[in-house]
């Protein structure tokens, strides 16, 4: 049997990009591993989100966290202005 690799999901890059160029240990990570494959979730950093948290806990409790999570503002790449953190809170 012969896995099958989705093409890269080019809808990420431009989130990705940003985040490569504000922290250059994400910046090497991107430079090495390139896009994440589609997976069928939402395009965009909506969609990099859920592929993160997906990676860090099981798929049931990723989409409970992605649940309850803000959307983010379209076009941006910031969440929305009522989950940004605030001087001396984070």
């Amino acid at each position: 049997m012969t896995a099958t690799i989705a093409p890269p999901d080019e809808s990420l890059r431009p989130a990705l990009e940003r985040l490569a160029a504000s922290d250059t240990r994400f910046a090497r990570a991107f430079e090495a591993c390139g896009l994440p494959p589609e997976r069928g979730h939402p395009r965009g950093l909506d969609g990099l989100v859920r592929i993160i948290a997906a990676q860090q806990v099981s798929a049931g409790a990723a989409r409970a966290i992605v649940a309850g999570a803000p959307s983010w503002e379209r076009g941006t790449g910031l969440p929305s202005r009522a989950y940004t953190a605030r001087p001396g809170t984070a």
